[in-house]
């Protein structure tokens, strides 16, 4: 079994979720627009296409799984989070 990937991203920094032969995803950090939420960005490509979306979650939120992967948030802050992946 894998261990799980700390990271700790400030706003506009992003983490690569999964890779494949053609594709790829991606986590983005955002921010917070209020002090009750944080935004993560998950940014995909295939080929030549690419597309993304944001991600608004409760602050308080400690789990959520993008892609396949299950992301764990230790903490969130108006310019950095803090998370891991299994």
């Amino acid at each position: 079994m894998a261990e799980a990937q700390h990271y700790q991203l400030k706003i506009g920094e992003s983490v690569q979720l999964k890779r494949g032969f053609l594709g790829r995803s991606a986590l983005l950090y955002a921010g917070m627009p209020n002090d009750r939420t944080l935004s993560l960005a998950v940014v995909a490509t295939q080929g030549n296409r690419g597309w993304a979306y944001n991600l608004y979650l409760p602050a308080d939120q400690r789990h959520i799984d993008i892609a396949g992967v299950a992301i764990t948030i230790h903490s969130a802050g108006p310019t950095a989070v803090q998370l891991s992946t299994d």
